[in-house]
């Protein structure tokens, strides 16, 4: 499970799971050609080019990879007005 956790100043701290099972199909349904059908309608081109680009396929084994390194921070920001942003697997 990820977690998203964002503490602003004088505001009780929020934290986000988010399973594994919701990344993988985020990851399924980008490889998807209906999903890319309706990211060009919406989207201008350059950007689209941009998108295309990543190569999902090569995303699936890393987001599996993901699983083995529990506790692992991979982000952990805090700006001047003590707004503080931690992402732990």
């Amino acid at each position: 499970m990820i977690k998203i956790t964002l503490n602003q100043e004088n505001q009780r701290p929020r934290t986000i799971h988010l399973p594994y099972l919701f990344v993988s199909a985020g990851g399924r349904i980008a490889t998807s050609k209906l999903f890319w059908k309706l990211v060009k309608s919406k989207i201008n081109e350059e950007r689209y080019v941009q998108l295309r680009q990543i190569n999902w396929q090569e995303i699936q084994p890393l987001l599996k990879e993901m699983k083995k390194y529990k506790g692992l921070t991979i982000v952990d920001l805090e700006d001047d007005k003590g707004q503080v942003v931690k992402i732990t697997l």
